[in-house]
């Protein structure tokens, strides 16, 4: 769960980031001054931020594959020719 909470922090971080970096993005298109160093900083925050989601997810994954692995251990085997559809 620990992980789960850093990858959390992680995509609030990288959301954030990228967020400032669409607003200077956005102000720098309206001045007429996009400038390649902020579309640059832009992409990059937006790589992050997929990364971050990314691990996001697979920590939640992993979590709840932890939270039922003792249900799955612990239930009995189904035959697989006696269960009905």
């Amino acid at each position: 769960m620990q992980k789960l909470d850093a990858d959390l922090q992680r995509l609030r971080r990288a959301n954030d980031d990228l967020r400032a970096a669409a607003e200077e993005l956005r102000t720098a298109a309206m001045e007429n001054a996009a400038d390649p160093h902020l579309i640059n900083k832009s992409m990059l925050a937006e790589l992050e931020a997929l990364r971050a989601q990314r691990a996001a997810d697979a920590g939640e994954a992993e979590a709840v594959l932890a939270a039922i692995k003792p249900l799955v251990e612990g239930a009995e085997p189904v035959d697989a020719e006696t269960e009905e559809a």
